[in-house]
């Protein structure tokens, strides 16, 4: 996929989302690229990366977010590896808003 190609469909998704997020937060590596194009296209100015890290069989958190209560959430990975990030992730995700459908 060429760089026009992966802005465009970036911006497709963007138009697909249904709420104002307050945060972005892209899952390194993969995530953090698509998340700046979506913090740019939905003029969400605070975006954060989480860093995931393998401690033996288990995947942990290395980074520390701010204090998100209450605020509108848009997670953004690419699925590439494993797509399980919600089920390694300390992360209230309930709270979360979907895209699925």
């Amino acid at each position: 996929m060429d760089w026009k190609t992966f802005e465009d469909e970036t911006m497709n998704l963007a138009r697909m989302i249904d709420y104002a997020p307050d945060i972005v937060v892209g899952i390194a590596r993969g995530g953090v690229i698509p998340a700046a194009l979506l913090s740019k296209a939905l003029g969400v100015k605070d975006m954060f990366t989480l860093k995931l890290e393998r401690e033996n069989d288990r995947r942990i958190s290395a980074d520390a977010l701010p204090d998100i209560s209450g605020k509108k959430i848009l997670l953004v990975e690419d699925m590439l590896e494993t797509g399980r990030v919600g089920e390694v992730v300390d992360f209230p995700w309930n709270h979360l808003p979907s895209l699925a459908g």
